[in-house]
């Protein structure tokens, strides 16, 4: 296991909570409180951070607030990220056309990495499903079968293990290699969360709404397992059938010819009949193909039926 850094962890968290906090910053024993620090051991590294512009301290009231130098690091990092540069203007078409916010989600390692987060114009950038731009979950069955379905049947079998390790529960393993041919077959993805209490994106919120750093790190990729037993991968859709989807989602392929980003409709109001979920799937779909194109990328050899199932 990874040695953790301390002083690192708490660089990050004390981003993210400014972050967060928008324009009403934080005072030096309000951030060290929330580090669980004294504010000796808290102020050096504000300064230091406040030295280099990555922080700016209010004149008068003396609260810390993001600095001027971060503009410049989040701007490396979108033009570092040009596929999902790409895939924004495709995003926003299609969050207003169907009001729900949109996703691009990147595999990184073993998780997912929520990539940017769009809504539709006119309404309050809100976090989806309990998410925010920047956060990892993990790449754990159901989430991520639009990245895994086109894989080496290798990888999808490591998929698969992350859930049923040691190849057990046969016939729900072979109930999701199954619903992976689906997948393949249509061209996108749906997630669906039975009716509960909360929804999905409520139990996500509580579990981690108020977390930063490290911690909401701990709690999206591993508290996040036991939300996610009752999130089923829906195979063949019964037109006139009810569901309820947290997620429809197609992917965008690179050069290589390998699934790169998800691009996903996320928060649906259900119930939805199967016929209204076969329409947004093809939609997003066909965003997926678009941003493939324009990224130069190569798909499968059933990735021209996406265009046909969406026209």
């Amino acid at each position: 296991m990874v040695r953790t850094s301390p002083q690192t962890e708490r660089l990050v968290e004390v981003v993210e909570m400014l972050t967060d906090c928008g324009t009403a910053g934080r005072s030096l024993a309000e951030i060290a409180r929330h580090l669980c620090v004294d504010k000796a051991t808290c102020y050096p590294m504000l300064m230091e951070l406040t030295r280099v512009g990555w922080l700016h301290r209010h004149p008068r009231r003396k609260t810390f607030h993001l600095g001027p130098r971060l503009v410049a690091v989040g701007r490396a990092a979108e033009t570092a990220i040009d596929i999902v540069d790409l895939a924004r203007d495709g995003l926003g078409a299609l969050a207003d056309r169907t009001g729900a916010p949109c996703l691009a989600i990147a595999p990184s390692g073993e998780d997912l990495v929520v990539a940017a987060i769009v809504t539709a114009r006119g309404q309050a950038q809100r976090r989806a499903l309990g998410l925010r731009a920047g956060d990892r979950i993990a790449l754990r069955p159901p989430l991520g079968s639009v990245l895994i379905a086109w894989s080496p049947a290798e990888r999808i079998g490591q998929w698969l293990d992350r859930r049923f390790p040691d190849h057990g529960a046969v016939d729900e393993r072979s109930h999701y290699e199954a619903t992976l041919d689906f997948v393949r077959d249509r061209g996108y993805a749906v997630e669906e969360f039975p009716p509960s209490p909360l929804a999905l994106g409520e139990l996500l919120e509580a579990l981690a709404g108020s977390q930063y750093g490290s911690s909401r790190a701990a709690r999206l990729v591993g508290d996040q397992v036991d939300q996610l037993r009752d999130v089923v991968l829906v195979g063949d859709l019964d037109p006139d059938g009810e569901y309820w989807p947290v997620s429809i989602n197609a992917p965008v392929f690179d050069r290589t010819g390998n699934a790169a980003l998800a691009l996903c409709i996320v928060d649906l109001h259900g119930p939805l009949s199967g016929r209204a979920i076969a329409e947004l799937g093809q939609d997003v779909a066909a965003v997926a193909q678009s941003v493939t194109d324009h990224a130069n990328g190569r798909g499968t050899d059933k990735a021209p039926a996406l265009i046909e199932q969406a026209n």
